[in-house]
């Protein structure tokens, strides 16, 4: 029989069915891209509302961070676009800003207001988290662990809130998150580049970073080390010292221009400081007396399980919100156990460990060293919520895989649906609209706009914990003092704080013309606002305060208000409760 004429229509051969290893990589490869695509899809469903929410919250100038309320200022100052005269809040801030933090927003403010920085700055250091959490999670569980990091990540408020306000802490997680994938690819030199940096933005993060890759060179098994496997005992010893030394020099600005505020104050230090203690200005996450190890550990690893906004499926959230303590123990055994086998199998596994002992150690050096350390609760805030979004689904992805080897191929992603969705399921919500912007001032407000009409220099005074605290955010004029700058770290500006307190209170409550006039001629308060509402009750404010604040304002109605008295001549705004006066009509 004559061979077919391939010239002619309709007479082509068959192409060739491929088959073999590049087939089957070439199928896989096509039912990842399916998986990749479907995971996509379902978390933009789930998370993609909260997120638009938080992304208009970016550009609304009506919604706040409030500790931007702290930062801002002094950012502002820095750019030179702040307002006239000295302004001990503001240099108080800038002094606590770290060298590369400062660095960094300078150049910013070369192109854009400090303002759209802090808020734009969030949803950036967002999408690095979540770009180093998800490559860890990949790389440990594969595919499906790597979703369920996104789901566990966006669920949470715990990173949202400390991203927030574009911050010196804004950093931490992000660089926490690097320095961990560095940890799991072996990536030495990354690691210390990291920890320099990380030094520079966040020091906590700086040193978490750089006990983490100490643990690396010298306690973990040599042959597990990545690019260092080979370093000899002299080299490791050379590579930690040179990191620890160019990050100590990062840091020296930082330190030297807190040292002009006096020591800070530490434990010891509480009897003649109450603002650092219990009712003081702070709360448990960075007041004193510091929770031990275990309650911290406790509420650290909640805060990054509980899912924030609506439930993921409402039954399930219910019966999970009924067993809050028990699911949290669930996951420690879901994570601990996966890792154990995780462990036992990767060196990847046993890199990674150097965080959470590295977490471990510099709460407990920050413990005993304090106050030198910074606050011991931040080594555990800025690690166990991140270890448990990359650590629980890789955990139960290979749980999955031991338990199922013997029957499926697909062990690790059953297991990563199974154990980590499950958890996710019971705990997990679509995630915060609101979570780091806690200050809403309404469009009709006209206070600041009048605050903002008063001369370059004007300096203006009122009852901090109220609308004076947005005075220096919103309408760019110093304040005589803000509850959010209102600090307790260092000995000489809480004794400042202390004389304008001393200052401002008999001039608010008290009945002596004479009080006002001190305000203006000693500390050159050119402004007061006063809310009416407090001559019928007096305010509250942190310890060491209420007495004094009692104390005026019983003076002052038995025998009157002076403010309100000088109210009738020197008001100059007024909208609901709200008056500004004028202190140079008096």
């Amino acid at each position: 029989m004559p061979p077919a004429d391939r010239s002619q229509p309709g007479t082509e051969a068959p192409p060739p069915v491929r088959s073999g290893p590049a087939a089957q990589r070439d199928r896989r490869r096509t039912w990842k891209a399916l998986a990749c695509g479907l995971a996509l899809t379902g978390l933009a469903c789930v998370f993609g509302p909260s997120l638009a929410n938080q992304a208009r919250n970016a550009v609304d100038l009506r919604v706040w961070n409030d500790d931007t309320r702290q930062v801002l200022p002094a950012l502002d100052r820095l750019a030179g676009i702040g307002p006239g005269g000295a302004d001990v809040l503001a240099e108080y801030e800038l002094a606590l800003l770290p060298s590369l933090y400062r660095l960094g927003m300078r150049a910013a403010g070369w192109v854009v207001e400090p303002l759209w920085v802090t808020r734009l700055l969030p949803l950036c250091l967002l999408a690095l988290l979540l770009f180093a959490v998800t490559r860890v999670a990949h790389r440990l569980g594969g595919l499906w662990s790597a979703g369920l990091t996104v789901g566990f990540t966006l669920s949470t408020h715990a990173f949202l809130l400390r991203l927030g306000g574009g911050l010196p802490r804004s950093f931490a997680f992000p660089c926490v998150a690097l320095g961990l994938w560095f940890l799991v690819a072996g990536r030495v030199l990354a690691l210390a580049v990291l920890t320099v940096v990380a030094a520079g933005l966040y020091p906590v993060a700086g040193a978490l970073l750089g006990l983490a890759l100490a643990a690396l060179l010298f306690v973990v098994p040599r042959e597990d080390r990545g690019v260092a496997a080979g370093w000899s005992t002299r080299r490791r010893i050379a590579w930690l010292l040179a990191t620890g030394g160019v990050a100590l020099a990062v840091l020296l600005p930082m330190l030297a221009a807190t040292r002009a505020w006096g020591p800070p104050i530490g434990p010891d230090d509480l009897a003649a400081f109450p603002e650092a203690g219990p009712g003081g200005r702070y709360d448990a996450l960075d007041g004193m007396p510091f929770r031990d190890l275990m309650t911290e550990a406790a509420v650290q690893w909640r805060a990054g399980l509980l899912g924030d906004g609506l439930a993921l499926i409402p039954a399930l959230r219910e019966a999970g919100a009924a067993h809050g303590a028990a699911l949290a123990w669930l996951a420690v055994v879901i994570t601990a156990a996966g890792w154990i086998v995780l462990a036992a199998r990767r060196a990847e596994a046993r890199r990674a460990l150097a965080l959470p002992a590295a977490a471990v150690t510099g709460f407990c050096l920050a413990w005993l060293c304090a106050p030198w350390l910074f606050v011991p609760q931040r080594y555990l805030a800025y690690t166990l919520p991140l270890l448990l979004v990359a650590f629980l689904p890789a955990g139960a992805a290979a749980l999955g895989a031991a338990c199922a080897r013997r029957w499926t191929p697909w062990g690790a992603a059953l297991g990563a649906l199974f154990f980590g969705g499950g958890m996710l399921a019971l705990t997990g919500g679509r995630g915060s609209d609101v979570a780091g912007y806690a200050v809403y001032v309404p469009p009709e407000t006209g206070l600041y706009r009048a605050v903002a009409a008063l001369p370059a220099d004007a300096l203006v005074a009122g009852f901090p914990d109220g609308p004076i605290d947005n005075v220096p955010l919103l309408a760019r004029r110093r304040a005589l003092l803000t509850s959010e700058m209102h600090q307790a770290f260092h000995v000489r500006y809480v004794l400042e704080m202390r004389r304008r307190m001393a200052r401002l209170l008999p001039a608010l409550f008290g009945p002596e013309y004479a009080a006002l006039a001190r305000l203006r001629d000693e500390l050159g308060v050119t402004h007061l606002l006063v809310d009416t509402a407090h001559f019928a009750q007096p305010p509250r404010y942190f310890v060491p305060f209420g007495p004094q604040i009692e104390l005026a304002w019983k003076e002052g109605q038995a025998r009157g208000f002076a403010a309100e008295r000088a109210m009738r001549r020197a008001t100059i705004f007024s909208e609901g409760t709200l008056v500004l006066i004028d202190l140079a009509r008096l």
